[in-house]
């Protein structure tokens, strides 16, 4: 199994960045070069505890599609998104907000 970690400093509250991490309109609008879509089982655009994701778009010249469910909610420290359908065997996605931490 292979991970990596990204770290990002953003100069703001931690609850203000989660509220936004967690808005696909935000996300798509973010990714507009490669028309990148994220669509929801709710049809909101608000991602929380058990809501499924499915983006779509084209990277590295291919078209790709994945369904992410949020597997894991803790506002504003903490969410985790895990793969349901698409590309990798497995994928799992940890998105921690707050002071620094080591892992």
């Amino acid at each position: 199994m292979s991970s990596f970690v990204v770290t990002n400093e953003i100069a703001a509250d931690a609850s203000v960045v989660f509220g936004l991490e967690l808005d696909t309109d935000i996300h798509a609008e973010s990714m507009k070069k490669s028309g990148e879509s994220a669509v929801t089982s709710t049809g909101s655009s608000a991602l929380k505890l058990s809501v499924e994701v499915t983006f779509s778009g084209r990277h590295l010249g291919f078209t790709w599609s994945m369904t992410s469910k949020i597997s894991s909610y803790n506002r504003p420290t903490l969410f985790v998104d895990e793969q349901v359908r698409g590309p990798f065997n497995m994928f799992t996605h940890e998105h921690r907000f707050g002071h620094c931490y080591v892992n």
